[in-house]
């Protein structure tokens, strides 16, 4: 596998959905069979596009509350959405939240953070929501039936370090060459990123969150040229120490549970998944 890496940086996973097709010898329930599974990703897809649309929302009302003459060039819509075309949002659907009408841009949208503690478990659940009424009680749901517990301010924080990662992928199959992965990593490093990596699909860059604006525009200039383009510029939370999943499914069912949460758009936490 091809993986150049100058220093030890983080990848954010991104789940990919796909159908999984069986022989299958019975044949009367074969139908059944794929329709339930059709229909559960057809669920997963129709989650996903969702929340790419608020988060395109969300980010051209960020964008005309700064007065940018043309939204469409602010960096933080042009992320959202190559990530919303990602997703398989329909380009009527695209059009629309970057138009959003005089109704849509009175509804006062807030990030919210949640602190969740579940055993060694530790959880920063990131949410956009027009009500914090009803978005709080359900992510609390999910954590007490499996014996988690939603904290305070800095009950869990003081467990992952703030950082800044740009994300950015191939067109069409492209493949960095060493020395182009050396011309993007002297770049980003100049401009002040702490974490250059490279695996076969994806160039990842960590820096401080102060430094995060400008190296985005250094990046994007550089990658545009070997044919690769920025899918995520963004906050995170990484882990300062990491802990294993015990034997079972509890840690996987209330981490897809609170993904599955249509305010919920990161859950960040503290285990290796590797």
């Amino acid at each position: 596998m091809l993986r150049f890496q100058r220093h030890v940086g983080y990848s954010k996973c991104l789940r990919l959905y796909q159908y999984c097709y069986q022989r299958n010898f019975a044949g009367h329930n074969k139908w059944s069979k794929i329709r339930h599974k059709k229909g559960a990703n057809d669920l997963v897809r129709s989650k996903m596009v969702t929340k790419m649309l608020r988060s395109l929302s969300i980010a051209v009302r960020e964008a005309k509350q700064k007065n940018i003459g043309d939204i469409a060039k602010d960096h933080k819509v042009m992320q959202a959405k190559a990530l919303a075309l990602r997703a398989g949002c329909t380009k009527a659907n695209i059009e629309k939240a970057l138009k959003p009408s005089a109704k849509a841009d009175n509804e006062v949208w807030e990030r919210i953070l949640y602190e969740c503690n579940m055993g060694n478990y530790c959880f920063v659940v990131e949410c956009y929501s027009e009500n914090r009424k009803r978005t709080a009680p359900l992510v609390k749901h999910v954590l007490t039936k499996n014996g988690g517990t939603l904290g305070t301010t800095g009950s869990v924080m003081w467990a992952f370090d703030e950082r800044g990662i740009i994300e950015a992928t191939p067109k069409e199959g492209k493949v960095l060459t060493e020395e182009e992965f050396d011309n993007i990593f002297v770049a980003a490093v100049d401009a002040g990123a702490e974490d250059v990596e490279l695996t076969e699909d994806c160039l990842v860059i960590l820096c401080d969150t102060t430094d995060l604006s400008n190296i985005t525009d250094v990046v994007r200039d550089c990658v545009a040229q070997v044919n690769y383009e920025i899918v995520a510029s963004e906050f995170t939370y990484l882990p300062k120490d990491t802990v294993t999943a015990d034997s079972g499914d509890t840690f996987s069912n209330v981490l897809n549970s609170l993904e599955d949460l249509e305010d919920v758009q990161n859950v960040y936490h503290n285990v290796d998944v590797r």
